[in-house]
């Protein structure tokens, strides 16, 4: 792993290109099994892939949560 002034670096100003599921060849990366709710990846402009983990360790997949303008919150 980088330091996180890099990783900050790498995620301001950039842009969310694309929202997808991820590959098996990401999970297995990771040591992960997708097989339960899978995990959501999201591309930036600049080509950095961010997707959640289950705690700071990677044990497994995580679940990413946002809420729009009007304060409605929604699971990725």
């Amino acid at each position: 792993m980088g330091t996180i002034e890099n990783a900050y670096n790498d995620l301001e100003g950039a842009k969310i290109v694309k929202i997808r599921e991820m590959t098996k060849k990401e999970a297995d990366n990771e040591y992960w099994d997708l097989s339960h709710n899978g995990c959501r990846v999201l591309e930036l402009d600049n080509g950095v892939c961010l997707y959640a983990s289950q705690d700071y360790e990677g044990n497994g997949p995580g679940a990413l949560f946002f809420y729009d303008r009007k304060g409605t919150t929604y699971a990725v």
